[in-house]
């Protein structure tokens, strides 16, 4: 079990990622990418995940997006901690 991150393809996304790349690496958080709208966006974010050595998958999970929408998160990047807690950064 790691805690998990989950990011958009969005600018805000990429800005976050780099911001918080290193706390990400250090605690094992694997990345989740909930709205690509196109595999070159999903690319994009791959690529910049893959620069600070952060394992990423493309989404949506459809169980992890209404489970969010469940519990009133309704806007990415987040992190969801090995506790369940959401938080909007490591």
């Amino acid at each position: 079990t790691q805690p998990i991150f989950v990011i958009g393809a969005d600018a805000r996304s990429h800005d976050w990622l780099e911001r918080h790349a290193e706390a990400l690496r250090r605690s094992g958080a694997a990345g989740l990418v909930l709205s690509a709208p196109s595999a070159e966006a999903f690319k994009r974010v791959q690529r910049l995940a893959s620069q600070h050595n952060l394992p990423i998958a493309p989404g949506p999970d459809p169980w992890l997006e209404q489970r969010l929408l469940d519990h009133g998160v309704g806007v990415v990047p987040l992190v969801i901690g090995l506790d369940g807690r959401v938080q909007e950064a490591p």
